[in-house]
């Protein structure tokens, strides 16, 4: 695994792509069969780095999937980490809604260790990708929510909007409250 590590590290000058990532996810699925999850997530970040340096958004989106899935079973700390990680590099190739559902992922995991500011940041900047771009905006699309609360063809969208609206207003409220023991 080191060498594959420094081929992906170092380059693969004379070395096919396609070869690089069969020995990669043979490594993670090693890793996997070992309990090694922080090595397995490790290399798996590895590989989707390589996808996106190649131009592989997909691939790489792919991989990104699957290391959230198997972040699940890290600790709150580690899940953190990776999310974050996942959050960074779906920014870097363009995958906005992806970027959100990350952020607002770990909106939810800062919100399980009483951190409500960081939660609330967190969903206040995932909530410019779902077209909640000012205070105002926030305002314009409860009061319209609430108007069409009992149209059945509220559409998806407006109902994610409503929902990130009333997570924000959720974590305002936890922001001004005593912690509970």
């Amino acid at each position: 695994s080191s060498a594959l590590s420094r081929m992906i590290d170092l380059g693969m000058e004379g070395v096919q792509l396609s070869e690089v990532v069969e020995k990669a996810e043979d490594a993670a699925d090693a890793y996997g069969r070992a309990n090694a999850r922080h090595l397995q997530v490790e290399t798996l970040f590895k590989l989707a780095r390589l996808h996106i340096h190649h131009d592989d958004r997909c691939e790489s989106a792919r991989v990104l999937g699957k290391i959230h899935m198997l972040g699940q079973e890290l600790g709150v700390q580690d899940r953190i980490r990776v999310a974050s990680e996942i959050a960074s590099l779906c920014q870097e190739i363009g995958f906005h809604r992806k970027l959100a559902f990350y952020l607002r992922h770990l909106s939810g995991l800062y919100r399980d260790i009483f951190q409500q500011t960081a939660a609330h940041r967190l969903t206040l900047l995932a909530s410019r990708y779902y077209g909640l771009d000012s205070l105002v905006e926030h305002v314009a699309v409860m009061e319209g929510a609430k108007s069409v609360s009992g149209n059945k063809k509220l559409s998806q969208w407006k109902q994610l909007q409503k929902l990130i609206v009333s997570e924000l207003l959720q974590y305002a409220n936890e922001l001004n409250e005593p912690r509970r023991a």
